[in-house]
């Protein structure tokens, strides 16, 4: 069993969404890790399964609760899903209907590599928030797919 490295505490930030802890492993100035604690008063995660990002997202406590401030939440978020990453892309962020309250959707295309054709699959990840309880769920949802391979300087469909 390998020991955790310990991490020298450099700095700290706070804002009005979150506590951030800026850290170094002893010896190592080289490696820095950002470490961030969400403040309650702004968003809290409490019963979110991260690792299934579809389902209850949390309680956004900004008020007034308005397109703005969801948006910006579903694109931080984002930052730390596992669509960020290579292969990945959002091709859109926008606010988009719901049927009570507030929503906005992220439109992502992946690239699954494959061994002569690659497929492309185009989902809506998308937030909605009850305005007075600030209550978020997420649903992600499969558009479309397509094949593609590269031909020469061309991407071109299989």
């Amino acid at each position: 069993m390998q020991a955790p490295t310990y991490l020298d505490l450099v700095g700290t930030v706070s804002t009005e969404h979150y506590y951030e802890f800026d850290r170094v492993p002893h010896g190592d100035p080289q490696r820095y890790e950002r470490m961030r604690v969400f403040r309650c008063a702004y968003l809290d995660r409490a019963g979110v399964d991260l690792d299934a990002p579809p389902g209850v997202a949390g309680t956004l406590n900004v008020r007034p609760l308005d397109a703005a401030a969801l948006g910006g939440l579903a694109e931080y978020l984002w930052e730390f899903s596992e669509y960020n990453n290579a292969d990945h892309a959002v091709v859109a962020s926008a606010a988009s209907g719901a049927l009570a309250g507030l929503a906005h959707t992220l439109t992502l295309a992946s690239l699954e590599r494959g061994a002569s054709c690659d497929r492309v699959v185009v989902r809506e990840w998308t937030y909605t928030a009850d305005v007075a309880s600030g209550q978020m769920h997420s649903t992600v949802s499969q558009l479309r797919e397509f094949s593609v391979h590269r031909d020469g300087g061309t991407v071109v469909g299989c």
